[in-house]
């Protein structure tokens, strides 16, 4: 992704009143934002895949099962 404001886009900008900038700026931090957690879920979705990671299903019955060995090694 190349990082340089097109000039056209610039012209626009300049032509708008605060309150629109604003606007548009909020616009694009949201924009940003969803990017960014969709790119992060789809890497954490295919580390799940590939056995990187573990599920919260997988970890939670890996928790109980430690627990059940926890309580019948200390009686």
């Amino acid at each position: 992704m190349e990082k340089a404001i097109d000039k056209e886009l610039m012209s626009h900008l300049l032509r708008l009143e605060k309150d629109q900038q604003d606007r548009v700026l909020n616009y694009i931090k949201e924009m940003i934002a969803s990017e960014e957690m969709e790119s992060r879920a789809e890497t954490s979705e295919q580390d799940i895949a590939s056995g990187k990671v573990k599920s919260f299903d997988q970890f939670n019955t890996n928790y109980e099962n430690w627990k059940i060995q926890k309580r019948a090694s200390s009686k």
